[in-house]
């Protein structure tokens, strides 16, 4: 077997990339994706596998670590569920009105939407939140935005808008969020 028909391995995290091939290919791969220097610094060494079961002297593997995922929501996992690339709010934080439970929920949502870099949000998809959380009073849901003061900017028109938090909203919103997670922990 000459030095090109060799077959090496190359995976990335547990269940994450895997590129078999012979050894060049691989090695072209690896200079591509410029994961070499990572795994210099790692200490991570191409080993020979002729030990390994079901594995041809010569074979060669790469083990890396798998990339940590961190959650926008992970200290928030009582208040917030993600869904791919959106999020739900699960935390319960209906008040004694409609009012208020629909400036809490619409401050939870425009704080998760925050937290994944969307600053600005459409009066529709507030609505649909409220609507979600049995909150949504259609006569008076521009006074319960109103309500929400100085912790939001409404941008657009009085038909179609987007509320987008001030500093001081996004301060009173993870605040809140926090105040919520205790809560529900118990």
């Amino acid at each position: 077997m000459g030095d090109n028909d060799m077959k090496a391995v190359f995976r990335y995290g547990p269940s994450g990339l895997e590129i078999e091939g012979s050894e060049d290919f691989v090695e072209m791969l690896i200079e591509r994706l410029e994961v070499a220097e990572m795994i210099q610094s790692k200490g991570l060494i191409t080993a020979g596998t002729a030990a390994l079961e079901g594995e041809e002297d010569g074979d060669e593997r790469v083990m890396l670590p798998g990339p940590e995922k961190t959650s926008n929501f992970a200290e928030f996992d009582e208040v917030y569920a993600e869904a791919g690339d959106s999020f739900t709010i699960i935390a319960d934080v209906d008040e004694n009105t409609i009012a208020k439970s629909a400036r809490n929920y619409m401050l939870l949502h425009l704080y998760g939407a925050y937290l994944l870099g969307r600053t600005e949000i459409g009066d529709d998809e507030l609505r649909a939140v409220c609507t979600d959380h049995a909150c949504y009073d259609p006569g008076n849901f521009a006074h319960h935005v109103k309500g929400m003061g100085s912790k939001v900017v409404r941008i657009g028109t009085s038909r179609s808008y987007n509320l987008k938090l001030t500093a001081p909203g996004i301060r009173h919103a993870k605040k809140f969020a926090e105040e919520t997670q205790k809560r529900a922990m118990g």
